[in-house]
């Protein structure tokens, strides 16, 4: 019965590859969970993108896109902007999508986190 859960390669029986993909992914989540976030909650004025600079966001780090050039929010800023997270802005890092909101015409504006990250 459980030979149906292992695969046999070459060099011997291996773990299931549902199982490795299960280990990667929550190895990931785990990591992605520990990351310091700025979040900041609905206040009086809107918040900037941490990619544009742009007033855009309600809340910050709650996973809003902005509407200016499409970053979503999930906390990241300027203390790890160069980190690809891997989350709903895949492979892309802020630094980089700044470079090609540049890059594709866009204008930025100043942007300082609304809080330290936590």
């Amino acid at each position: 019965m459980h030979d149906d859960l292992v695969t046999h390669g070459r060099y011997g029986a291996t773990s299931d590859p549902d199982d490795d993909l299960v280990r990667r992914r929550l190895e990931w989540f785990t990591a992605y969970a520990s990351l310091k976030n700025v979040i900041a909650p609905v206040g009086d004025a809107l918040h900037t993108c941490p990619c544009c600079g742009h007033a855009t966001l309600s809340e910050r780090g709650v996973y809003e896109i902005c509407g200016e050039c499409g970053w979503e929010d999930d906390g990241q800023d300027n203390h790890d902007s160069g980190v690809i997270r891997g989350g709903p802005n895949g492979r892309l890092n802020l630094d980089d999508a700044r470079a090609d909101y540049i890059q594709h015409g866009g204008t930025p504006r100043p942007h300082l986190p609304p809080s330290e990250p936590v």
